[in-house]
């Protein structure tokens, strides 16, 4: 091998070796960008740690976070007591929470004949001092708790953002309590709750 050969040979070798060096950097570089980019999508995506707390006159209330509104829902259905949904100006998806009359004594009956929820993972969890059940269901995190006569459904729907939802929907069943019923009885009938007008429905925050 003569002189020149050689150091063709060692040229193309370092040459080699920036340029395998070079695109190293460049890829630790982006996978460094995405991860920061994902870190940061993450904490984007969460919801506001301040709260707001929300009473019912049907004798409930929660806290839920400062960046959504709530809005009480009129329905037909004569044995609602109330029906209440919960938006973001930001992120497409609702929140919404169900009190309605019913014959069920326990959960299960209400979960037995449902054919969608024979394969999912369906959790037990409490709800103020009720046992609950809570499952997932496509783009859905449902929530369901029962109190002598009147179930509870809380219902989080999101096309995207799942983390900012369950969050939200994760502080409102920590937070869950019952109240006083706000008329004199001492009871609430179904609809009722929901006609009394006299009744303020602004959220009031809470500093934490």
């Amino acid at each position: 091998m003569n002189k020149k050969t050689a150091i063709v040979i060692i040229g193309g070798i370092i040459v080699a070796v920036l340029v395998i060096l070079a695109l190293s950097k460049n890829s630790k570089q982006k996978t460094e960008s995405s991860v920061l980019k994902n870190e940061l999508t993450s904490e984007e995506i969460a919801p506001s740690a301040q709260t707001k707390e929300y009473i019912d006159p049907a004798g409930f209330k929660f806290s839920y976070p400062s960046d959504l509104s709530v809005e009480k829902k009129d329905t037909d259905n004569k044995d609602s007591y109330s029906f209440l949904s919960l938006t973001s100006e930001q992120y497409s998806g609702t929140l919404s929470l169900n009190a309605v009359a019913t014959e069920a004594a326990v959960l299960d009956d209400l979960m037995k004949n449902n054919k969608e929820l024979q394969n999912n993972n369906i959790k037990k969890i409490k709800v103020a001092d009720l046992n609950a059940l809570q499952y997932e269901l496509g783009n859905k995190i449902i929530t369901l708790a029962l109190d002598k006569g009147v179930l509870f459904t809380i219902t989080s729907v999101f096309p995207e953002q799942k983390k900012y939802w369950s969050k939200a929907h994760e502080k409102i069943i920590q937070s869950f309590a019952f109240t006083p019923p706000a008329n004199n009885s001492g009871s609430t009938s179904p609809g009722n709750a929901a006609a009394d007008d006299s009744i303020s429905y602004e959220g009031e925050e809470i500093i934490e």
